[in-house]
């Protein structure tokens, strides 16, 4: 705020200083979170361009305290600009290592994303954004591990970091849909639901809590009210593989074969090659007594690669 007031009170008198304090507020404006949210927290690539009024004001100060003049324009080769200039130089060259160091550990943190969220949360670790990015990354990490344990361990430490971000900001909707996933993957349904069902009251639209808020109706057995919120999440988002395929199997459930052998075929327009899809279509066939075509579908199914369990 001083700095702002200092720059309005001297842009003026055309001040330098004034000019690169306006330079670097203004260029940093859209991508502060300040004017309007850009779903995003603070990086490096959005300081780039507001970078060069600090760079402005560094460069004034340097020559200020090292008495250097404008560059003449009787300089006629880069030696004799390195001697007239070589104490802002000198110091230049000092910043500029100070930065290259700077710039190389920074790097490392850019490993994947793991490495460089678990070290920003250290940074940063009131802010909502920061842990729950964490925690998404970890919930992922958990979905593909190998082994159990590290399954557990990995899920375990996501749920600390998405509890705190949720601590930080309790309407904060992504938490409550990763945490969700998470406890889907643990079988803890009623906790699934208890947290789709108040991220779809903060963020009703939202395609992946609608989603996974019908899974955890599904296995409630719900059938009913799971079936209205596939039929949404499909109407948000039109191409939902997924959403077509167990919305079929709902229907499949509740015994409305019709109903579930056209979501079969939606999830085939969508992707061709779901054997499950065309094997689940066959035993539909075959029960309303069209053996042909359930034929069909059930060897189509066995070139894709489908095993009966």
């Amino acid at each position: 705020i001083g700095a702002l007031v200092y720059a309005v009170v001297n842009i003026r008198k055309k001040s330098v200083i004034a000019y690169g304090i306006l330079f670097f507020f203004i260029t940093l404006a859209p991508v502060s979170n300040v004017f309007f949210p850009i779903a995003a927290t603070m990086a490096e690539r959005f300081m780039y361009i507001p970078s060069l009024g600090f760079c402005i004001i560094l460069a004034y100060f340097l020559m200020r305290i090292t008495n250097s003049k404008n560059i003449q324009s009787g300089i006629k080769n880069f030696f004799q600009f390195v001697s007239v200039n070589y104490k802002p130089l000198a110091l230049v060259l000092a910043i500029c290592i100070l930065y290259v160091f700077r710039t190389t550990t920074r790097n490392a943190d850019w490993k994947d994303n793991l490495t460089l969220f678990s070290h920003d949360v250290k940074i940063s670790g009131n802010s909502a954004r920061t842990n729950q990015t964490l925690g998404s990354a970890l919930m992922l990490a958990g979905m593909s591990a190998k082994n159990k344990q590290n399954q557990t361990d990995t899920f375990n430490l996501a749920k600390n970091y998405l509890r705190k971000a949720l601590d930080i900001y309790p309407d904060f909707y992504s938490p409550l849909s990763h945490l969700g996933v998470i406890y889907l993957f643990e079988n803890k349904i009623d906790s699934a639901y208890s947290c789709l069902k108040k991220g779809i009251e903060i963020m009703p639209n939202d395609v992946d809590l609608n989603f996974n808020l019908g899974l955890s109706l599904f296995h409630l057995k719900n059938y009913e009210e799971a079936i209205r919120v596939l039929n949404k999440t499909i109407r948000l988002s039109p191409a939902h593989e997924n959403a077509y395929y167990n919305l079929a199997t709902l229907y499949l459930n509740t015994g409305d074969y019709d109903s579930a052998l056209y979501h079969y075929s939606k999830v085939l327009d969508l992707n061709p090659n779901n054997a499950n899809a065309y094997h689940n279509s066959g035993v539909i066939l075959k029960a309303k007594g069209d053996s042909a075509r359930s034929n069909e579908f059930i060897r189509k199914a066995k070139s894709l690669g489908y095993k009966t369990n």
